[in-house]
């Protein structure tokens, strides 16, 4: 079928609108098909970005066949046969940007919820120690307030 390319984009055209058809939308499902679903999504993923890596390595060792490299014997001689360098880099890949962008953001909100959790916990502290001074001085100055209208009271 991959032979003839007219055929086998059609009959990809045709898988595509029969996953497309079939698909169940994630809130219909229960937490175990779910998890399922999103189990072989990873698989299918893992699997498509470990192919893409051996066709990168492919595509490198090609290139590296591919440039003619000098022969000598490693001593420096009085002539001296200049080749351009080509240093091939590894750049990351594009499509992770986002993924790593979203990532550091949660991260960064996550450290940002622990400092204000921190925070808070600290402030009601802070209430208690002072609703419990507060509580003391006025349990002090009732007893005063009683011990000076006794006192008036008796006259003495």
């Amino acid at each position: 079928m991959k032979e003839d390319p007219a055929r086998y984009l059609e009959y990809l055209a045709q898988a595509r609108n029969r996953k497309r058809k079939n698909y169940v939308a994630a809130e219909k499902l229960t937490k175990k098909e779910k998890e399922k679903r999103s189990e072989k999504n990873k698989e299918y993923l893992s699997r498509h970005r470990q192919k893409k890596k051996l066709e990168r390595e492919l595509e490198t060792a090609r290139r590296d066949l591919d440039q003619p490299t000098p022969e000598s014997s490693g001593y420096d001689t009085g002539r001296s046969e200049s080749t351009q360098l080509v240093v091939d880099f590894q750049f990351p890949n594009r499509r992770n940007g986002p993924r790593r962008r979203v990532s550091n953001a949660l991260a960064k909100k996550q450290k940002e919820l622990r400092r204000l959790k921190a925070e808070n916990e600290e402030m009601h502290l802070k209430y208690q120690r002072t609703l419990r001074r507060l509580q003391r001085y006025k349990k002090a100055e009732k007893k005063t307030d009683e011990s000076d209208r006794m006192f008036y009271s008796t006259g003495k």
